[in-house]
């Protein structure tokens, strides 16, 4: 007997901390509730980190090296959509605000992964490059 068995067509119960982290300077991804990824919205090198989440704060803190200067830390709070890097409220003039936390995880794209054919099949990369894989 299987009680209490779930539909996979249900949503999962939605995530506890942000997966996504939005501003108008960048786009924050948060990968496994810890790596991070900084994308910016102009031609600046991305930047890479780590966030550690608080529950009892209700915050998330850690740093993000910038390839192009430095290693900051930073103190985030989703509630306010704030985020203050090299220190917390009161103690820094960096201050990033209308930072949206998004609780969703991107969607994976919907688009071809392979192209088979009778010979051969082409494997379509995470980098957008095609690789073609001959039957032996």
């Amino acid at each position: 007997i299987w009680q209490n068995a779930i539909c996979g067509l249900i949503p999962k119960p939605e995530l506890k901390h942000c997966k996504t982290i939005r501003s108008e300077y960048a786009e924050i991804e948060v990968i496994n509730d810890q790596t991070l990824q900084l994308t910016w919205v102009d031609d600046r090198p991305n930047a890479a980190g780590e966030i550690h989440w608080d529950d009892t704060t209700r915050s998330g803190s850690g740093y993000v090296t910038f390839p192009d200067d430095k290693r900051y830390e930073l103190k985030y709070y989703p509630e306010q959509g704030t985020i203050y890097w090299d220190g917390d409220k009161g103690t820094t003039n960096i201050i990033w605000q209308n930072a949206i936390c998004d609780l969703t995880p991107k969607p994976e794209p919907k688009h071809c992964k392979t192209i088979r054919s009778e010979h051969s099949e082409i494997e379509v990369l995470n980098d957008h490059t095609l690789q073609l894989v001959p039957y032996t």
